[in-house]
């Protein structure tokens, strides 16, 4: 048994992310966790590779023997790998959430970690259940595919679902609000990156076959538009501060680059949050 999370190579994980989403996603989400393994092998959504350096040391010093870790929305395996890969501690428990089932099933299809227990619950955010289970609550660019009238329901839950003393781990991109010319003008350049790596990736982009120009696309305008909904970091922190959680002052982990975010004002941020009623 493996002391880290072993990842299938990127075809078969692309191939099986595919597969997945066309037997469990509905139309909503297909193209979103069907396209995963195949835009991660290409490097072209690059999130939470971005974030790493900041946030898995981040992790690392609070995971400890017998944590148990709630990761909150899950759209691949990738965030449970950094999660087991920044710490040496053991024994962990970690318990993933997401309302698809299409990542639940492929976390479940991995190979068992020594020392760590791997659960899995397909749910909404908004109906998390549990109270005071989690010493380490993790989300990562989850908040803005939440309905902004209910993000903060589900922070409160998260909340609630935080054991005394425990900590929130969570990751959002902010920027200016986007013009429908700003908006159009990143579409296009994500979509022609997009198709550059594909053809530098042809193994993967064989997967897609002829479905690739129409899936692509799909993808980007379902998804890409969600990103950057808070103006500011102090906008989130307002919502998480409204939600019961005590703020510390955000980590920028990434500043966008010159030519295809900072004229957003795009930056990553890492927010690390207690509750303001637990000790």
């Amino acid at each position: 048994m493996s002391s880290n999370l072993i990842l299938p190579e990127p075809v078969e994980q692309a191939r099986t992310f595919w597969n997945l989403a066309h037997t469990h996603c509905g139309q909503a989400c297909r193209s979103y966790h069907g396209l995963r393994g195949i835009l991660h092998g290409a490097q072209i959504i690059n999130g939470l590779r971005v974030d790493a350096p900041v946030l898995g040391p981040a992790l690392a010093e609070r995971l400890h023997p017998h944590s148990r870790v709630l990761i909150a929305g899950a759209a691949d395996a990738s965030l449970l790998d950094l999660v087991i890969s920044s710490t040496t501690a053991r024994p962990l428990s970690i318990h993933v959430v997401d309302l698809c089932p299409t990542p639940l099933a492929f976390i479940s299809s991995l190979a068992e970690v020594a020392g760590v227990s791997i659960t899995t619950e397909q749910n909404d955010l908004v109906d998390l259940a549990q109270t005071e289970a989690f010493d380490l609550i993790i989300s990562h660019q989850m908040i803005p595919f939440v309905p902004a009238e209910l993000r903060g329901t589900v922070l409160k839950r998260l909340c609630a679902a935080m054991a005394p003393g425990g900590v929130l781990a969570l990751t959002i991109v902010t920027g200016n609000p986007a013009t429908k010319e700003d908006h159009a003008r990143h579409l296009a350049v994500w979509i022609d990156n997009a198709f550059a790596r594909l053809d530098a990736h042809p193994e993967l982009a064989a997967v897609l076959g002829d479905q690739l120009r129409e899936v692509i696309l799909d993808y980007a305008e379902r998804y890409r538009s969600r990103q950057g909904s808070f103006a500011s970091p102090a906008d989130i922190a307002t919502l998480m501060e409204d939600s019961g959680f005590h703020v510390a002052a955000p980590i920028r982990s990434h500043e966008g680059e010159v030519s295809k975010r900072a004229s957003m004002g795009r930056r990553n941020n890492l927010f690390l949050a207690t509750s303001s009623s637990k000790a």
